[in-house]
């Protein structure tokens, strides 16, 4: 038979009152409780002399419970007797809380009773009597069950109840009287209780308590952290979100919960995401994140470990900025709770301690592939730029909210007001940020197109993206269909392309100017339920915000934008709109240029971007490079003058279509949409449509003034006149505002013999050519860095880096063979996203750049880059020789017998054929040829062809030799082509095989055989 716990104790009560006068412990009962033979926990005859004053360290819901208890009773009985515990009896704590507090109900209410209720007697207090004898039931039977967390979940409920009482509730005089007011002074302890009393594997200690600060974790999270395995995000350290979790767990926890799922699922309170922390909250739950470890659960070799990984942190922070330092946490931490390290057959916790630079580079080029470096601030934040975003892709999810747990119910979550009624919101919305929608109209000013009211406030967090700004623009009224006012005067144009002749040629520009170029953008939307699509300005806008601001405010007031307008002003007129994100790049120089990102969204089919529209073929232009420049300059025979032109805001002068309007807006930085009447610089169709303008400008100046020629370069234009021409440059300044097109100033020079074009400076008198001062010495701090040990670079460091050395290349172009392993590098780059180590051949290439960047003439003559013929021919054979021929002049030389004896690598006839080249530069040298030319040699092997053209090889000893080739050729200001020659036509074939018949030695030139070879050839006189 089995006995009800409660009802035993229940009975045990009864039996208390009938004889309030305690029985002493240790002397033997006349009439002791019965027990049945099966109950193995005995029950005392009167459990109120056993009730247990310690608190528990290890349970802090029990402790308060016991407090709580005893605060609230007045036990009119001896404290010593209370003390006491009879022998043997292990489980006496257990039963002796219970009957404290079933002391503290009402009357005969006592959990478990029989007694059955008369329901005309129910009442408010009888009902709440009724609750805590339901709660304190299901507490007793989870805590014979051994579910302690459930117990104290419901002793916790108990307790809440119980403090609602508010009056003395008396009983009979032999009843228990619950007191809520004053509380009761504690008396001295008894000396019984200074030992320590143990209860089901749980332990209670007089004086041994919480601090008063101390918080707590779920169930779920406290087992988590005390076997330091599975998920522990760092925001659960929060002190207000542990309190607000308890609460949640305490209302909603699942009434049912399978073995399989037991432990294995969170059913608490929402996370917040560590993904979405700001610095600020990043710092503070770190370092509760090491208090709690050190403090609450005991391990100070992790906090130690915790605070070393904090600093690796925060010294990747001051690096590369916030993002790079909280993808270096979270991934650390993940990986060192997600499984254990087994060293030695024993398994570890990971030493999160010690430094991970591949982690810390993934991080790294994660976030310089998102443009996250530098920030200060976690642009996924809630209020951020990048808030909804995911952060492992820096791409909008399409997802409603990736970043974010979901959210729960009694949990407040951000939200954004609602477009109204009369607008839709498209579906494409979780594309945009909450300012892409609609503005919700709130009183009169909202009526009025006027923005809503914010707060003011702009703290750690704020981002002009979102709200605030520079100077706030009221929004304007609705757009009109009114002409744009002409920037560039088209009949003026139209007149003089008419005097020139030109107005055939130039048709298109004349109704470009008139009605706008078209930008080759279709008519097109994104479905009929979408209105419009206006994703935020990027993240790198925020570093050119002022110019970006300044030139918006310029480009309103002269007319060329109309704005800024709301989303649903502009729907009145447009079918669909769309704007494109603003950014920022920079420069070479350091300058930051804004930009207008028309290709975005990328690799986007369900929204295609305004570029991918657009053919590229269909907007081609002419460019009048490096190599036309110097091209005509070398050939000029009289002397001329140079000036420079700059249109200023080139793009911003040469109107856009209006059907093209609609696809070309931009979103300030207040949210507000503003219509772009000009060409964007970003777009595919944006140098050929300023070209075709831009070269009927350069034919009115020829046309109209006394000059050579114009190059043209995008908007710069390098004029050229004869020395005793009358023409200046202000005639042409004037000339040109009359028709519309203003010039820069700050790029504006007179004629003069020296101009810089095009990146580099010309002299027109000297016909030379070279870098600007403070070119050289960047591109070698450049050089420098790359050739810095240990060091890994992003594919955009490396790619920067070809096309400056490209761009040098023009001056000495002997270095262009050393971009080959540049170039084969990035090919080879499969992850662009990875930072790769500096290879081998490249890092010999670099090394040649740098050398030469250090030793050669920084001014050269200009070069023709046409090949010039001079009839050289060149020859090896390992029978005799090497023979050369320029022109009617010859050289012949003689292998030694050990010729090719020596240390490695091993001569060969390739490495003789090479060698040809070099002892003929020597013997151009002698006839002192003019710097400046491109010559051709003649060879009848394919193998010396092709070296001559890659001025590489896989042959050691002839890539040595091209080495000392390509000095020669930078010391002598020369270049060299190969042309290929059948022997029979090859004169300097008799010559390698040691036959001079037909040769006059009046034109043998000496050649002074270069120290290294000495030992192998020497030149053959007679």
């Amino acid at each position: 038979m089995t006995i009800d716990p409660l009802q035993a104790i229940s009975d045990s009560l009864s039996q208390s009152t009938q004889n309030p006068t305690p029985s002493n412990p240790n002397t033997s009962s006349s009439n002791p409780a019965t027990v049945p033979s099966n109950t193995s926990t005995p029950i005392p005859k009167n459990p109120s002399n056993l009730i247990p004053s310690a608190p528990s360290k290890t349970n802090p819901t029990q402790k308060g419970t016991e407090a709580r208890t005893q605060n609230h009773t007045h036990l009119n009985l001896n404290r010593k007797d209370n003390g006491s515990t009879p022998k043997g009896s292990a489980a006496a704590p257990k039963v002796s809380k219970t009957a404290t507090i079933l002391n503290t109900e009402i009357g005969k209410s006592i959990v478990g009773s029989q007694e059955p209720q008369d329901p005309k007697s129910a009442d408010p207090i009888q009902q709440k009597a009724k609750a805590r004898s339901m709660l304190l039931a299901k507490a007793i039977k989870a805590q014979e069950d051994g579910d302690d967390e459930r117990a104290d979940r419901f002793f916790a409920m108990h307790d809440t109840l119980l403090k609602e009482e508010t009056l003395v509730v008396s009983q009979n005089d032999h009843k228990i009287q619950v007191l809520t007011s004053p509380p009761v002074v504690p008396q001295k302890r008894p000396i019984a209780a200074e030992g320590t009393i143990e209860s089901k594997g749980i332990k209670f200690k007089w004086g041994i308590s919480n601090s008063h600060d101390d918080g707590g974790f779920t169930p779920y999270f406290h087992k988590n952290i005390s076997e330091l395995k599975g998920p522990i995000p760092l925001t659960i350290f929060n002190k207000k979100w542990q309190e607000e979790a308890l609460s949640y767990h305490s209302r909603n926890r699942p009434k049912e919960e399978s073995s399989a799922e037991k432990g294995l699922r969170y059913h608490g309170l929402a996370v917040p995401d560590e993904w979405t922390q700001s610095f600020a909250d990043w710092t503070l739950n770190h370092r509760c994140f090491y208090e709690t470890m050190k403090n609450r659960y005991n391990f100070p070799r992790l906090a130690e470990w915790i605070l070393l990984h904090k600093d690796n942190c925060d010294k990747l922070h001051r690096k590369h900025g916030f993002m790079v330092a909280l993808r270096y946490d979270i991934r650390i931490r993940n990986n060192a709770f997600a499984f254990r390290v087994e060293h030695d057959g024993e398994e570890f916790v990971s030493d999160i301690s010690e430094y991970k630079p591949e982690t810390a580079d993934d991080a790294h080029s994660e976030e310089r592939n998102f443009n996250e470096l530098g920030l200060r601030e976690n642009p996924y934040a809630v209020g951020g730029p990048r808030y909804g975003w995911d952060p492992h892709s820096g791409q909008r999810n399409t997802k409603s909210n990736p970043t974010a747990t979901q959210s729960t119910k009694g949990t407040s979550q951000p939200t954004t007001n609602p477009p109204s009624s009369s607008t839709p919101q498209p579906p494409f919305a979780h594309l945009q940020t909450p300012n892409s929608l609609p503005m919700r109209p709130s009183g009169p000013d909202q009526a009025q197109g006027k923005p809503q009211r914010s707060s003011g406030y702009k703290g750690k967090n704020y981002n002009p993206n979102h709200g605030g700004g520079y100077k706030r623009r009221d929004y304007q009224q609705e757009p009109s269909n009114d002409e744009l006012p002409e920037v560039v005067e088209s009949a003026k144009w139209q007149k003089a392309l008419e005097t020139a002749g030109l107005t055939e040629k130039y048709a298109d520009v004349i109704h470009g100017l008139k009605f706008g170029f078209d930008q080759g953008i279709p008519n097109h939307d994104l479905g009929p339920s979408i209105p419009y699509f206006t994703p935020p300005n990027h993240q790198s806008a925020l570093l050119a915000q002022e110019k970006i601001e300044s030139s918006i405010s310029k480009e309103i007031e002269a007319g060329r934008m109309y704005g800024p307008y709301t989303h649903a002003q502009l729907m009145k007129k447009y079918s669909f709109f769309r704007s494109n994100p603003l950014g920022a790049v920079v420069n070479g120089d350091g300058t930051v240029r804004p930009i207008n990102d028309l290709s975005f969204p990328h690799d986007n089919l369900q929204v295609p971007s305004v570029n991918s529209f657009v053919d590229k073929l269909d907007y081609v232009t002419t460019w009048d490079d490096f190599e036309r420049v110097s091209r005509f300059l070398r050939n000029q025979e009289e002397p001329i003058l140079l000036a420079l032109f700059d249109w200023e805001k080139a793009y911003r002068q040469i109107p856009t279509a209006k059907s093209q309007w609609a696809y070309l807006m931009v979103r300030d930085f207040n949210g507000g949409i503003l219509i772009d009447t000009r060409i964007a610089f970003g777009g595919v169709a944006g140098c050929g449509s300023f070209g075709r303008p831009a070269d009927a400008w350069k034919d009115l100046m020829l046309h109209e003034f006394d000059l050579i020629t114009v190059f043209r370069w995008v908007d710069d234009n390098l004029f050229i006149k004869r020395q005793d021409s009358t023409v200046d440059m202000e005639q042409i300044v004037a000339r040109s505002e009359e028709l519309g097109v203003k010039t820069n100033s700050t790029k504006y020079s007179p004629f003069k013999e020296e101009q810089k074009y095009i990146g580099f400076i010309w002299n027109a008198a000297k016909k030379t050519v070279r870098l600007p001062d403070d070119k050289k010495f960047q591109r070698i701090q450049q050089i420098k860095q790359f050739l810095a040990p240990e060091t890994v670079f992003s594919f955009k460091q490396v790619e920067i880096m070809a096309g400056r050395l490209n761009h040098v290349s023009y001056l000495l172009p002997q270095l262009r063979c050393y971009l080959n392993s540049l170039y084969r590098w990035m090919n080879a780059w499969v992850f662009r996203h990875i930072e790769l180590a500096l290879p081998a051949d490249a890092r010999q290439d670099l090394e040649e750049w740098l050398t030469t960047l250090l030793c050669f003439k920084e001014t050269r003559m200009i070069r023709n880059p046409d090949p010039t013929e001079i009839g050289w021919m060149g020859d090896a054979s390992t029978s005799y020789g090497i023979g050369i021929t320029i022109g009617q002049h010859w050289a012949q030389f003689q292998l030694t017998k050990h010729w090719d004896q020596g240390p490695e690598p091993k001569r060969d006839i390739a490495w003789l054929e090479t060698v040809a080249i070099r002892l003929g530069i020597l013997a151009l040298k002698q006839l002192k040829i003019r710097p400046g030319k491109t010559l051709i040699v003649w060879t009848d092997n394919t193998t010396t062809e092709s070296v001559i053209s890659k001025r590489k090889s896989k042959n050691e000893a002839v890539n040595n030799e091209w080495k000392v080739i390509q000095k020669l050729l930078v010391e002598e200001e020369i270049d060299i082509v190969s042309r290929r020659v059948t022997s029979q036509n090859n004169v300097a074939d008799a010559l390698s095989r040691g036959d001079r018949s037909g040769k006059d030695v009046r034109f043998q030139i000496p050649v002074v055989v270069p120290y290294d070879l000495e030992l192998r050839l020497y030149q053959s006189y007679c």
